[in-house]
Formats: C-alpha cells, sequence, structure tokens
C-alpha cells in the first residue's frame, strides 16, 4: 500500500517532525495513480498548509485537473520544506502499524529503505515508542533489521556498527542517556547507505 505522512519539521533538513497528517491506500482499488493519490492528500491539508504558504498559485495547482509528474512532486515537497512542513511517501505493508496516526506520548521511527523498492516507492517499516522506553534499544534494532553488513556475507570484514552500538549500550548504562553525537553517527551511516529514518512525534 502507498502511505502519506505529513510532518511539521520546523526546518527543511531536520528528519525530527510532529505528526500532522496521513494517509494509507491501494491504488489499484482506487484506480488512481501514485502522484494523483499525493495531489489529493495535500489538497485534503489545505487548511493546514494555506497559513504558511499563502500562494495563490500553489493553491492553484493542487486544485487543478492537471496530471503531476514525479519532478512536480518532489518540488511541492520543496515548497513544503521551506515552510518547516515535509512529505514522506513510500510502500507498507497491509498491516503496518500506525495507519491513520501517530498516539499521544509516542514517537515513531519510520524507517524508509530506499534500496528496498516496491511498487516504485522505497519500503518503509515502523518502530513505535514510548517517551520513556530505551533509545538504545531502538537504534540497536533499526540496524539489526536493517539488512546491512549482513553476518553471513561480511563475517571477516569490521561491522562499522559494531563500535557505536557498544558506546550506546555503554553511556545508558552509566549515564542513563545517549550522546547526541553518536546518534547522529548511525543516522548519518544508515542514510548514507539507503535508509532514512525519520523521528516522528505523537499527536499532542
Amino acid at each position: 500500500m502507498v502511505e502519506v505522512t505529513l510532518i511539521s519539521t520546523g526546518d527543511m533538513y531536520s528528519n525530527v517532525g510532529r505528526f500532522v497528517s496521513r494517509k494509507r491506500a491501494n491504488l489499484e482499488a482506487l484506480a488512481i495513480t501514485k502522484n494523483e493519490f499525493i495531489k489529493g492528500f495535500v489538497r485534503n491539508n489545505m487548511s493546514e498548509l494555506d497559513a504558511v504558504i499563502n500562494n495563490a498559485d500553489f493553491n492553484e495547482l493542487i486544485n487543478s485537473d492537471r496530471n503531476l509528474s514525479n519532478k512536480d512532486i518532489e518540488s511541492i515537497n520543496y515548497i513544503l520544506g521551506e515552510m518547516g512542513y515535509k512529505l514522506l511517501v513510500s510502500f507498507v505493508a497491509d498491516d503496518e502499524e500506525n495507519p491513520d496516526s501517530v498516539g499521544e506520548g509516542l514517537y515513531e521511527y519510520n524507517i524508509i529503505d530506499k534500496s528496498f523498492i516496491q511498487n516504485d516507492l522505497p519500503t518503509s517499516t515502523k518502530i513505535t515508542k514510548s517517551t520513556t522506553e530505551s533509545l538504545g534499544d531502538t537504534l540497536i534494532k533499526i540496524v539489526g533489521q536493517s539488512g546491512l553488513f549482513n553476518p553471513d556475507k561480511f563475517s571477516g570484514i569490521r561491522n562499522p556498527f559494531t563500535i557505536l552500538l557498544n558506546n550506546i549500550k555503554d553511556q545508558e548504562r552509566t549515564t542513563g542517556s545517549i550522546q547526541g553525537m553518536t546518534t547522529a553517527r548511525i543516522y548519518s551511516m544508515l542514510s548514507y547507505m539507503g535508509i532514512d529514518v525519520y523521528v516522528i512525534v505523537g499527536m499532542q
């Protein structure tokens, strides 16, 4: 299924944002294209976006019958990014968690794997945790399910995640928290290898 999520980031380059809206659908059942679905999603969220975009031409484009290309969608996402919003578009399993929203007091780790393409979209999986649960355990799970440095094939080659994950365990055990630089390094390495992690803060 195709899933589109709108988050409010404040900074277009940030991977942390507040949940705004989400919609998931089977495009074959709806008999529409991916870009028609995305455009309709943006149109349905204009009450949230119009106050910050405030551009009649943008409104006209979103409400028009014109077909949008992949490049048009990326252009729209850039415009949204400048205004502190971001569209996350991915393919998800029918039973993937959080189909409609992210609950209050929860963090959703939206793991978008650009090396695993289904229906012309990167595949997304989710990990949801409360604000009191261990970040270290979540990061270890994200790296573990990434498929990177498969030990059956890379057993004799140094895994660059191993030292960082061990550092995370030590930091949480001794100080109760994890250094931001260590977390950022893990996210950066994952992104370099095609996996982007977005942390979505649940509805207030």
